[in-house]
């Protein structure tokens, strides 16, 4: 997967941009502000249909508009496609079209589009919430199993079922229970099993890369199932039934799932490394995600990394920078100044500094790079 152009209109402080991308290595480079974060985040946008800086897509609107667009320029599979996206405040004008077809899905995108991003956020992130380590598990996944996506909806859906029918409290909606209890169960079993085999693949890409960043013994990530280990899943939600309605919630499953990151001694991770150790695991973990595409899925990955530089020594932004070298996949890296990297980067750099966020619509501003790794 490589993607080519992105034209951007109101998305930002961008009024009307063209990029056009190597499909290797791109360098953008930019002051704060400049919108250098931006091209990454409508290169995200354009895979998942969200942000990750704002959970509200209407804050990318560019201020006094009422939508943004993003059209792309993509190739899969050696075959030439295009994106067009809108967001509106106004949801009737959201529009979605792959070649033209506006039958097409967001998750569908998304498979074609395996983006992974990592800023100085990420490593607290990863270790202060579960959710975001499940969807750390999901997104891998999604992207190695044909029928993750489908069977963790339909999970999501019973339990959302059974939730209301928990919260209703009366006789009829307790009758109506085993309805989604039944579908919750199959598909929670569904979901586990993939999940494990996953926490195998994670465990043994794991081995491999860290020595390349680490000396000393390998981590290893555990998996808490969300239940009781050892326990069939629907004994353990007949155990929490009298819970659940006391609650109004199914308080046990896949959705209470987390990832313990441990040290070979199965300490808590977080708690034995300092804060350049945390960047450079979070770092691994993305890495990871990016072999398991090529590997599983036999696909090219996106990887996105915003302000390299910010808060790592130069001995490990060289680790980094090394290390990316060995993965087949499209980067697009940023930083405020060039000189952070060797000299030939420079060269080949994009420097969203040109750019006019007010650039003339009917004669936008056309930014090109070329490989830089």
């Amino acid at each position: 997967m490589v993607v080519e152009q992105i034209l951007l209109k109101q998305f930002r402080h961008f009024s009307h941009a063209l990029f056009s991308f190597s499909h290797n290595s791109n360098l953008i480079v930019g002051q704060n502000g400049s919108g250098k974060t931006s091209v990454l985040e409508s290169i995200y946008y354009l895979a998942y249909s969200k942000s990750f800086r704002s959970n509200v897509n209407r804050h990318i609107i560019a201020y006094h508009q009422e939508h943004f667009q993003v059209d792309a320029k993509i190739q899969y599979n050696l075959h030439p496609m295009t994106l067009h996206t809108v967001y509106s405040n106004h949801k009737s004008l959201n529009t979605l079209l792959l070649n033209q077809d506006k039958n097409v899905k967001q998750s569908e995108i998304a498979k074609m589009l395996p983006v992974v991003f990592i800023d100085t956020s990420t490593h607290r992130e990863f270790a202060s919430s579960p959710s975001n380590r499940r969807d750390f598990l999901n997104w891998c996944c999604f992207y190695t199993d044909a029928d993750y996506h489908s069977n963790l909806s339909k999970y999501k859906r019973a339990l959302q079922q059974r939730n209301h029918l928990l919260k209703q409290k009366n006789g009829q909606s307790s009758s109506l229970l085993s309805t989604w209890t039944e579908p919750l169960i199959f598909y929670a079993k569904k979901i586990h099993t993939s999940r494990e085999i996953m926490i195998e693949q994670l465990n043994d890409h794991m081995s491999k890369i860290w020595p390349y960043f680490f000396s000393g013994p390998c981590a290893l990530i555990d998996y808490q199932q969300g239940w009781k280990k050892g326990i069939e899943y629907a004994d353990c939600l007949a155990q929490s039934l009298h819970q659940d309605n006391l609650y109004g919630y199914t308080q046990v499953g896949p959705h209470r799932a987390d990832l313990n990151c441990l040290t070979h001694q199965k300490h808590p991770l977080f708690q034995s490394l300092s804060q350049g150790q945390q960047k450079l695991f979070a770092y691994i973990m993305k890495f990871i995600q990016l072999h398991l595409i090529t590997k599983l899925n036999q696909q090219r990955g996106i990887l996105l990394i915003d302000d390299l530089p910010a808060e790592l020594d130069a001995a490990n932004q060289t680790k980094i920078i090394e290390f990316i070298k060995t993965i087949d996949c499209q980067k697009f890296l940023t930083a405020l100044d060039p000189s952070h990297f060797r000299s030939a980067y420079t060269d080949h750099a994009i420097f969203v500094d040109q750019i006019s966020p007010n650039s003339d619509p009917y004669n936008p501003c056309k930014i090109h790079a070329s490989p830089i790794l």
